[in-house]
């Protein structure tokens, strides 16, 4: 404390209490939970570790992320696909190890409720090597983040660092292990070639080479409604009908060249018995190591339905041990023996597997349109979307499509459309662009009404989809124009799709092939009418139009809209003239045109004559097929010395015209468009001084007060960078009341009653006793008013829009200015 006076301490005086204090953070420990057996190798998801995080015991905790160290080097190799259960639920996974530490990342965290203890298992695949000893510990406290729910500060960890969480686990070693590999699709169509149905992995690590005698895998057919339709026995081949004595699907005619392929690409036929595929004499090496066999089979061509038929392999390997003969091996089996010995392997695991079930697939390319609104469109349009479809492969096969025929309904009464209604008709591949066009038919090379797309290859991904596009061209012509009975429509009959055989393949739509009687029908019609109409039309009330304005010199602002409409097709419009009863070329700087709210252009100076403000070169101005107000905005010069701009009143728009205008759709020229006899404008003013009047006391209270700010902006007056001040110069009120004397009102400025003037019961002002000093105003300034009879009158006092008129001294030409206000300003009302 400072000070030159003398100072006396109080010491009664106290200030603000304040404690000072910690807050605990939350404690959590990772603990063992107990022991896992020792995993072999080969096996899939085997238990690793088990552990549990016990909670705190006064809050939740937000368990962030775990790492673990292996006290071997191994484990990095030995395990793969990790992944941490909390009590049988999956809640975070990873690939592999980063050296000897393993991370699990929980992302948003897990909760670890208050005083609760939560169990883990760690699981992963044990890939390699029979031997290997390890097991896992969390190194330090730190490789363990959580976080307390009451404060959000860390919680602290106990744990006790590079104690191993449970026992060691030592990799253990059967002679041989089985893993079963489903196919690489769940799906399979017919006349396919190679498909592949599973796969067993085999790992050796018997210490010596094995050999691979027999095999065997059981085949359960579900037939569903599946038949071949070979037309046997009266029927009739090929026409997705059961007739005859067509019989349903087995084994037999279902697949063919049925084969056990080793890794090496070597094939070994397989021989159907019952439902077992065989081969007992195969004499396959199992060296060391893992060695993959796939089984396949090509599909037969005649299947109808096959999309309600499926098959499962299973093999069971124990039937076989300990067994030399083929016998009883109806459920699928394999025979492997040692070769020093001639003697069964039985040492394996599992004892059986199974493949996923394989499913029948109908058709590889499903045809399905895409929902398209109707429309209506001029003659001489181009490239109009008239339909839109999509092409999904199954996930059996990738497609290739290189053909599409396409009918086109024309608005004549002939069935098909002719050269005489479309000129042409494209196909584009996602979207309607040069980049994406697969082919285009002129209207003259329609056959039939068909446009016939082809010479081009567009691939379609397994299970995937690809959108195509047909456009057409309308002649410009009358024959175009339809009746509204029949507009133009396209259905797609046909596409050419081969798999990745390069076999053809059928399309449905709808479940049904697709074809001139099953098309693909556009939902869209397109109804083809004369050429488009462009109407300019002005609306008196609205906002832009029903007051007149006064714009600060050295501002933007709308003075004008008028309502612009396309009907049938919209308009590219390149030229704006607005004409103007005043020349503008020093009070504007440029001019910008707006459609709605939206800025289309700002023109030079150059562009602003004496009676006209001009846009040209325009390239956004599309007029569409609906109302828009297309405005017109000053942006005005500044106002004084050695400034270019200048007062201009009574500023009017008398007319508006559109030019060098196309129809978009057609191409064609549009005539010139214009609103000539405009009548809604109102006048404009460009001021250096604009006012703004408010009520801050009511007559009610017995005398009302009338403030006028002024804003001058950046102008000044002519002969220096002084501010400008304004002088009042009259009045005008309306609805004085039901008085009867000549002077109703007395007014003065705030402060300075001795000098006042009148308003009399015939609106008029008279300064009367006021100077010329209380009708300057160069800043905010209140003015009071006060009724001035008070036996049975009523007075109730507005002030028009236009009711204040004043003049900018120092400025040339900015005499018996207006407010130009939206609405009258209410003084309020008093009775007597």
């Amino acid at each position: 404390m400072v000070s030159s006076a003398d100072v006396k301490f109080v010491w009664s005086l106290v200030g603000n209490t304040m404690k000072v204090g910690g807050v605990n953070a939350a404690s959590v420990s990772v603990e063992a939970n107990g022991s896992v057996s020792n995993p072999t190798l080969g096996s899939e998801n085997a238990d690793i570790f088990k552990f549990q995080v016990v909670g705190a015991t006064d809050e939740d905790v937000v368990l962030k992320s775990i790492t673990f160290k292996s006290d071997s080097s191994d484990a990095e190799e030995d395990l793969a696909n990790f992944v941490l259960l909390n009590n049988t639920k999956e809640v975070a996974a990873t690939a592999s190890m980063n050296g000897k530490y393993l991370t699990f990342d929980l992302g948003n965290g897990l909760t670890i409720g208050e005083d609760k203890t939560e169990k883990f298992t760690v699981r992963a695949d044990v890939v390699a090597w029979a031997g290997d000893v390890f097991g896992f510990a969390v190194d330090k406290k730190l490789d363990v983040t959580a976080e307390g729910t009451k404060y959000g500060y860390g919680a602290a960890i106990t744990v006790s660092e590079g104690t191993l969480l449970g026992n060691q686990i030592t990799i253990q070693a059967w002679e041989l292990t089985l893993v079963d590999i489903d196919a690489p699709s769940d799906k399979v169509r017919e006349d396919k070639d190679n498909v592949t149905l599973g796969t067993v992995k085999v790992t050796n690590v018997s210490g010596g080479n094995l050999e691979l005698q027999k095999f065997w895998v059981l085949a359960t057919l579900t037939a569903g409604t599946a038949f071949v339709d070979d037309g046997n026995g009266g029927g009739t081949a090929g026409d997705g009908i059961q007739n005859g004595t067509e019989a349903a699907v087995t084994l037999s005619t279902i697949f063919e060249n049925f084969e056990l392929v080793a890794d090496n690409g070597a094939a070994y036929e397989l021989d159907l018995a019952g439902n077992v595929y065989q081969d007992t004499d195969l004499n396959i090496t199992l060296p060391q190591g893992t060695t993959e066999f796939s089984f396949r089979a090509d599909t037969k061509k005649t299947i109808v339905n096959f999309d309600t038929a499926s098959v499962v392999f299973t093999l069971d390997a124990s039937l076989n041990v300990g067994k030399t003969d083929d016998a009883n091996l109806t459920n699928g089996s394999f025979l492997v023996v040692e070769l020093e010995d001639d003697k069964p392997v039985s040492d394996l695991t599992p004892s059986s597997l199974s493949w996923k079930k394989v499913s029948g697939t109908e058709s590889s390319a499903t045809v399905a349109t895409v929902p398209l609104s109707d429309i209506t469109k001029v003659r001489g349009a181009n490239d109009v979307v008239a339909l839109q479809f999509e092409v999904e492969a199954d996930e059996s096969s990738a497609l290739t499509m290189d053909e599409a025929k396409v009918y086109i309904e024309g608005p004549l009464a002939a069935a098909g459309a002719s050269s005489q209604e479309i000129s042409q008709v494209t196909l584009y591949r996602g979207s309607v662009s040069e980049s994406n066009l697969l082919d285009r038919v002129s209207g003259s090379n329609l056959a039939s009404w068909v446009a016939t797309f082809d010479g081009f290859e567009t691939s379609i991904a397994a299970n995937a989809k690809q959108t195509f596009v047909v456009t057409v061209g309308i002649v410009d012509g009358a024959d175009a124009v339809g009746a509204g009975v029949n507009d133009v429509k396209a259905s797609l009959y046909s596409i050419s799709v081969e798999d990745d055989d390069n076999d053809d393949v059928d399309a449905t739509y709808n479940a049904v092939l697709l074809s001139s009687t099953n098309p693909a029908v556009s939902s869209r019609d397109i109804d083809v009418v004369n050429f488009g109409t462009l109407t300019l039309s002005e609306d008196a009330n609205n906002d832009d139009n029903k007051d007149n304005k006064t714009v600060l010199a050295g501002t933007s602002k709308v003075i004008f809209s008028v309502d612009v409409q396309s009907q049938n097709e919209s308009v590219d419009v390149e030229t704006v003239t607005f004409a103007v009863n005043q020349d503008l070329r020093n009070a504007a700087v440029n001019a910008s045109l707006y459609l709605d709210d939206t800025l289309v252009a700002t023109n030079a100076n150059s562009d602003i004559a004496a009676g006209t403000i001009t846009f040209k070169n325009l390239t956004s101005l599309i007029i569409p097929q609906e109302t828009k107000e297309l405005k017109l905005a000053i942006n005005t010069a500044t106002i004084g010395f050695e400034k270019v701009g200048a007062t201009v009143t009574s500023l009017n728009v008398t007319s508006v015209t559109l030019s060098d205008a196309t129809w978009v759709d057609s191409g064609k020229d549009v005539a010139n468009a214009s609103d000539a006899a405009i009548i809604t404008s109102k006048d404009v003013a460009i001021v250096p001084v604009v006012i703004t009047p408010s009520v801050t006391s009511s007559i009610s209270g017995g005398q009302g007060k009338l403030k006028i700010t002024i804003d001058t902006g950046s102008n000044t007056v002519d002969a220096s960078n002084s501010t400008p001040s304004i002088t009042l110069t009259d009045l005008v009120f309306s609805q004085l009341g039901n008085t009867a004397e000549a002077d109703a009102y007395k007014i003065y400025k705030e402060g300075e009653s001795a000098r006042s003037g009148t308003i009399t019961s015939a609106w008029v002002f008279n300064a009367w006793t006021m100077t010329a000093a209380d009708l300057t105003i160069s800043s905010n300034t209140t003015y009071v008013i006060v009724p001035k009879g008070t036996v049975d009158t009523t007075y109730t006092l507005n002030l028009t829009k236009e009711g204040i008129e004043y003049t900018v001294n120092g400025v040339a030409g900015s005499v018996w200015l207006t407010s130009n206000m939206a609405t009258e300003i209410e003084l309020g009302s008093k009775s007597y």
